[in-house]
């Protein structure tokens, strides 16, 4: 029993720091920089409202909500298939986000908004999509579900079905490949990219300061630094980090000439500790972080 409570308080603790550190991160002394950041996960927006008194109480500094753009459900996972980027619907309204930003400056705490742009909602499996790679009446139909789930996108904004699975995940595949061959991967076109940074300035006027992008590592660095800088036009001093998931420096450092990444290399030694029973001393080893 108690091994089972320490094991789910440095796990606890792994994901923490986590969400507030990372390698490399670009200097920038004007940045906003929590220290520790709650992470609110899956929380309704009127809960997270309503608490903002005990995360200053407990020492947080920062509070990062879910996805809030339109999805597919409730659930934690459909959080993270969007429908569309115009509006704010799910775990709360944008008067809601509106009134838990102005709650959290009050209080001395930002708001850190976790966004999904590398892919849009599942449309059909994935042995659908293989099966239609040899048939064009079968892959037609499946162009025509994206058009009519994803209006005003059409199937020109979305990358040709390339399956992403074992090492494709890490390769160089991992920037067009759809994830499991499931999910609906975006291309940075004209018209995606104004819708994602339609989605970025209502967060930014909403109140929102900081920025967790999903999947970062499946997005190509050029396009990350397309939302970074327009985040940064409107509110220079915004807080930004990508997910890249990998202990792999160099694919970090594909990343951190634009923003902080998360520090996938701690939370896995965390896990061999705990897990593993692997000697705490390996944590002294680790490589510098920022």
């Amino acid at each position: 029993m108690l091994r089972t409570q320490l094991q789910r308080s440095v796990l606890v603790l792994g994901f923490i720091l986590i969400f507030f550190t990372g390698y490399g991160p670009v200097s920038d002394a004007a940045e906003l920089t929590p220290h520790t950041i709650f992470h609110a996960f899956n929380w309704r927006l009127n809960t997270v409202y309503h608490r903002m008194k005990h995360f200053k109480d407990m020492g947080y500094d920062a509070v990062q909500i879910s996805p809030v753009q339109k999805s597919i459900g409730d659930q934690w996972w459909a959080r993270y298939q969007p429908v569309s980027y115009e509006f704010i619907d799910g775990l709360g309204s944008e008067n809601e986000l509106r009134d838990l930003c102005k709650k959290a400056q009050d209080t001395g705490i930002i708001v850190v908004a976790d966004v999904v742009f590398n892919h849009m909602a599942v449309v059909a499996s994935r042995d659908e999509w293989l099966h239609a790679m040899d048939n064009p009446s079968k892959l037609d139909e499946l162009h025509h579900r994206l058009e009519s789930r994803f209006h005003p996108l059409t199937r020109d904004d979305f990358n040709p079905w390339k399956d992403m699975v074992g090492d494709d995940w890490d390769n160089e595949n991992r920037f067009e490949g759809w994830g499991a061959g499931e999910w609906s991967d975006l291309k940075p076109t004209p018209k995606v990219l104004e819708l994602h940074k339609k989605h970025l300035t209502k967060l930014l006027s909403l109140g929102v300061l900081g920025f967790r992008f999903d999947a970062a590592k499946h997005i190509r660095p050029e396009t990350m630094k397309i939302y970074a800088d327009h985040i940064r036009s409107i509110v220079p001093e915004a807080f930004i980090y990508f997910e890249v998931l990998s202990a792999d420096r160099g694919m970090h450092a594909l990343s951190t000439p634009v923003a902080r990444t998360t520090d996938f290399a701690l939370c896995f030694a965390l896990r061999d500790v705990v897990m593993k029973n692997h000697d705490t001393t390996q944590l002294s080893h680790l490589p510098c972080i920022g």
